[in-house]
């Protein structure tokens, strides 16, 4: 019987002409649109035929188990596919494919916070495509993962001051290197440092139009975050949406995320997905979700929170935008969050996408200590 790895140079030339419509058929989602032909073939393999973890001939026992012993659990179809990637990459050395394999293979793994994995890759690539496009990306992707590693930090800062040394006239490359390194110091509660990132950022680019105004936000929102940094946000003690008491003094032990979101908010239903796997993935572990609803109609909002998996609290109070939480916190857009740590206090404001997954797992590390 094949293996699911040699399944998949079975099937390449199959997944050729089937990539082609992974865009619009839901069967192949989690293939990246971009994907190479053989990055797709990687992941239709997995699709099609499962993946290494959970292989096993019907009705037959491995190793002489017995007849009914338990099948192995079945590995998550990104890790699969991380897997299968690095399968095909460490066999092809020379493909003209490889380059792009790497990327998505970096990127990949960071997704799902593999952060050795992400570095690895990253590093291979840059080592062996040290001109090509993604090169400067993927050094801000090793910035990253040693930020998002406990104790890693020091080292991040100086990946990010070098990539921003290195950007040289490239406004795009110089503004993502000193927004991670913004960041990556107002984690740490250095708001000067973030703040002078930014204003040395504003005297390069000064002649760019409109870019004043764009470090002006900039420094708005590092001067917003350090207000609350570090300290415990407005209270919340109120009745649910579904009638049962929200004090945020009962959720002290575990790490919170203050969601402030409606049922029409685009970004906010954009994002959701990426919040419900960092809610399933994390709550086990002692995360948690409180949700403020900016809706203004209660059938609607029921609806919605049936048809989809959000098994956290939320408050509604139906007045929209002056939703007595919402005006309490000064929120002026949306989506909007606030995370806290196990001490009930602010460490971030406003993650999202991969950056929430982050932020959390470091405030659910044994290496977490309360900052003062």
């Amino acid at each position: 019987m094949s293996t699911p790895i040699q399944l998949m140079a079975m099937i390449l030339e199959v997944a050729w002409f089937n990539a082609k419509q992974r865009a619009a058929d839901p069967t192949f989602q989690g293939i990246s649109v971009k994907s190479t032909p053989i990055i797709a073939a990687l992941s239709l393999s997995l699709l099609l035929v499962g993946n290494p973890a959970s292989a096993q001939t019907p009705g037959k026992a491995k190793s002489g188990a017995p007849a009914n012993a338990s099948a192995p659990t079945a590995m998550p179809f990104k890790d699969a596919k991380l897997a299968a990637m690095d399968a095909w990459l460490n066999a092809n050395k020379t493909s003209p494919d490889r380059a792009e394999a790497l990327n998505e293979a970096a990127n990949l793994a960071f997704e799902i916070s593999n952060w050795a994995k992400a570095r690895s890759y990253a590093e291979t690539y840059i080592k062996e495509f040290p001109k090509a496009e993604a090169a400067s990306e993927l050094q801000l992707l090793i910035g990253k993962s040693a930020a998002s590693t406990p104790g890693g930090e020091a080292e991040a800062r100086k990946i990010f001051e070098k990539a921003i040394a290195d950007a040289g006239e490239d406004i795009n490359q110089a503004v993502g290197a000193t927004s991670e390194l913004a960041d990556l110091l107002q984690g740490s509660g250095d708001f000067e440092g973030a703040k002078k990132a930014y204003t040395d950022l504003g005297e390069k680019f000064k002649s760019t139009k409109g870019f004043e105004g764009f470090i002006k936000g900039k420094l708005k929102e590092v001067t917003d975050y350090s207000e609350v940094y570090g300290k415990a946000p407005k209270p919340i003690d109120v009745t649910g949406f579904d009638g049962k008491p929200i004090n945020l003094d009962d959720l002290k032990g575990k790490v919170v995320l203050i969601d402030f979101w409606a049922t029409w908010c685009g970004p906010c239903v954009a994002e959701l997905p990426n919040v419900i796997a960092t809610y399933k993935k994390l709550h086990a572990q002692g995360f948690e979700i409180v949700g403020i609803s900016l809706d203004s109609e209660e059938t609607k909002l029921k609806d919605f929170l049936a048809s989809h998996e959000m098994p956290w609290v939320q408050f509604y109070d139906g007045k929209g935008w002056e939703n007595e939480i919402a005006q309490a916190y000064g929120v002026q857009s949306i989506p909007a969050t606030y995370l806290l740590d196990k001490e009930g206090n602010v460490r971030a404001m406003g993650l999202r996408g991969a950056a929430l997954g982050r932020g959390i797992e470091k405030l659910l590390s044994p290496a977490a200590a309360p900052k003062k």
